[in-house]
């Protein structure tokens, strides 16, 4: 998949726009300021370095931000109509969205990714990108809190628990959180849940779009009118 610089530039501006749409300030102006000054390696960065994992081309990640965005909006909304309870704030699921894989930008100076030189790797894995060693080796989502802290963002409880959790019981470092079955031990809040399901169901449609040759974008829930003037 090759992306037109218009694009790639639309992308990194929805991204932009649902930070205006759903974040308060002063976080919305800080994240965005943040956001610029990565600006260059976010609009260019895979979702992942290998073909069929999800997205690894240019601009990948930014379509892969906004789909875990829109993904994790339809699950809460959908574990709502179950009969779950919502206990945690819209601002802070879309924070956490948008944050889960900001690791995957770089360190703020050197891109996180590098195309894969090795055509070994390239032909036995599919393998088009692969991780920077000119940066120091740090967790994505363990970097994406780095960042956001280094950047005077102020990260809730909730947040900095979704965002670290994201990837799930797919990450071992997890399971201190998620693998217990002490009532007073488990998480005070589902956002952990709700931004894995969403990340997870975003990453298999993608690779299912991969497979089928049909770019994957997954449209927010649509909001019901308001009644009153």
């Amino acid at each position: 998949m090759q992306l037109t610089p218009e694009q790639l530039k639309a992308n990194y501006d929805s991204l932009i726009a649902i930070i205006e749409e759903n974040i308060e300030s002063p976080r919305k102006e800080q994240l965005i300021e943040l956001y610029d000054s990565m600006a260059e390696h976010m609009i260019m960065a895979p979702a992942s370095g290998v073909k069929h994992f999800h997205l690894a081309f240019a601009g990948g990640y930014c379509i892969h931000v906004r789909n875990v965005v829109n993904a994790s909006l339809l699950v809460a909304k959908t574990f709502k109509q179950l009969g779950g309870t919502i206990d945690f704030t819209k601002e802070e699921l879309v924070f956490s969205a948008l944050n889960h894989d900001l690791g995957k930008v770089g360190d703020g100076v050197d891109p996180y990714y590098v195309p894969e030189e090795s055509e070994y790797y390239r032909k036995r894995y599919d393998r088009t990108y692969t991780r920077n060693k000119d940066i120091t080796n740090m967790d994505v989502t363990n970097r994406a809190l780095f960042l956001l802290q280094k950047a005077g963002i102020v990260v809730t409880e909730n947040e900095f628990l979704a965002i670290y959790n994201s990837d799930g019981m797919f990450d071992e470092k997890n399971h201190y959180y998620l693998k217990n079955w002490d009532e007073d031990k488990k998480p005070r809040t589902f956002l952990l849940e709700i931004l894995h399901w969403g990340d997870a169901m975003a990453c298999k449609a993608e690779y299912s779009g991969w497979k089928y040759d049909n770019l994957t974008n997954i449209d927010p829930p649509k909001e019901k009118k308001s009644q009153t003037k």
